[in-house]
């Protein structure tokens, strides 16, 4: 696990992804996401719509109700998972950027499931006696999502590299 990462190309990525992201990417990609998302509900019978996409805000209509999700922090996990990927170090230049592209959809996928939640929240918060538990479940999902995915991914994207299961020397 020597060297896997290396901290100051991590730091070189993730400042112009960091710009790239918040001056280009994040309404376009914040755009998409809502997209998909709504079309995924609308598959399942749900009647989601996006009512706009601004300032890495998502707002969403689903029959009466209304509610906005800020994803702009959570959203700037793609920023984080990037620069890991990026400043990986005994991999070459090729397979980054396969981990990249298949780091990248498996957080899509995760960051469409976390607007699921949305949905399960905005169901249980209908109901009085289930409020505690949609306010739980929708603040656990977003630091999870924001802080925790980012690096379980990369894990997984690194696992041949890591020293899991490797001979121990004899005491």
């Amino acid at each position: 696990m020597r060297g896997l990462i290396r901290p100051l190309r991590f730091l070189l990525f993730s400042v112009p992804l960091f710009l790239l992201w918040e001056f280009a990417a994040r309404q376009p990609y914040l755009s998409l996401l809502a997209a998909v998302f709504a079309f995924s509900a609308r598959i399942f019978g749900q009647d989601v719509h996006v009512a706009g996409v601004a300032d890495g805000n998502i707002r969403l209509e689903y029959g009466a109700t209304g509610w906005v999700d800020q994803f702009g922090l959570t959203g700037i996990n793609i920023v984080a998972l990037a620069a890991l990927v990026l400043a990986t170090g005994p991999v070459t230049w090729g397979r980054r950027l396969r981990m990249l592209g298949a780091g990248a959809g498996l957080l899509f996928l995760t960051q469409i499931a976390g607007l699921w939640t949305d949905l399960v929240h905005v169901h249980l918060h209908a109901n009085p006696s289930g409020a505690a538990f949609a306010n739980a479940l929708r603040n656990f999902m977003t630091s999870f999502g924001t802080f925790f995915f980012p690096l379980l991914i990369w894990l997984w994207l690194v696992r041949d590299h890591l020293p899991l299961g490797a001979a121990r020397p004899a005491p």
